[in-house]
């Protein structure tokens, strides 16, 4: 038994470390079929600098386009409004915000705010981190 302890362990600790790339599932949000998936420029965004922000939008795994989509950052830290933006659409299903300032490092969540003729509107709460 005490052989099998210490390999155990071995393979707990070496499941919990990696599998999951940086900025991967916990920048993408569902609401039904659709999903979105936040991209920034540079990754992690730092403060000081304008920063680029992407929203990949998909419905059922096609991309969605015509959309007007709204983005609103918030600093989660000190509970503090930050920069909003409507963004651009430069690629089917892609919708970009450029030159957004985080001022603090710490946590965020970008408010994402997708609005569609004859569908209503979803919204999409999307956490990610400033760097200093």
């Amino acid at each position: 038994m005490r052989g099998v302890f210490p390999g155990l362990l071995a393979v707990v600790l070496t499941a919990g470390c990696g599998g999951k790339e940086k900025g991967t599932d916990e920048r993408v949000r569902s609401v039904g079929v659709l999903q979105a998936r936040l991209e920034t420029n540079p990754d992690p965004p730092r403060v000081g600098h304008d920063s680029g922000f992407a929203v990949i939008l998909t419905e059922n795994n096609a991309p969605i386009t015509g959309a007007r989509v709204n983005l609103a950052l918030f600093y989660k830290s000190m509970n503090q409004p930050g920069p909003t933006a409507s963004c651009t659409e430069t690629a089917p299903g892609r919708y970009e915000a450029n030159e957004l300032s985080t001022g603090m490092n710490g946590k965020w969540e970008a408010a994402v705010t997708v609005s569609r003729q004859s569908q209503p509107d979803a919204r999409f709460d999307i956490p990610f981190s400033v760097a200093k």
